[in-house]
Formats: structure tokens, sequence, C-alpha cells
């Protein structure tokens, strides 16, 4: 799955973004509830690292657009 960000995207996007592929993928595995919050845990970790990420090269070069496999 390719998402293409662009880095002045606000943390609230990123969320927006995080409750569209969470329904993705509870429609896909159909996952359990433990699943489910180990899941939501890491997307919301990987989520934080990205925006970080995204914060530090935005201000380097905004407007860029960044690729995310």
């Amino acid at each position: 799955m390719n998402i293409i960000f662009d880095l002045t995207s606000t943390f609230y996007q990123l969320r927006v973004l995080m409750e569209i592929t969470k329904i993705q993928f509870t429609k896909i595995f159909r996952l359990n509830h433990a699943n489910y919050r180990k899941f939501e845990k890491l997307f919301i970790q990987n989520l934080r690292k990205a925006h970080s990420l995204f914060n530090y090269v935005g201000r380097r070069s905004p407007g860029i657009l960044y690729r995310m496999t």
C-alpha cells in the first residue's frame, strides 16, 4: 500500500488517515480485540515516528511529497 503524504500534513490529518486505515484493517482481517489493540498501538507509534520525520524533513524542504510504503 503506497500512501503519499504532503510534508505539511498536520498530526490531525495523520490521525484521520489512521482511522481510515484502521477501518480497512478491521474489514480485511476481522481482528479480535487483543490483536486490534496491539495493531493500534504499533500504528500510533509508527505515525509518531513518521510525523517527527516529516517535520524534520519539512523544515528543510517544505511541500515535498514523501512516499511511505
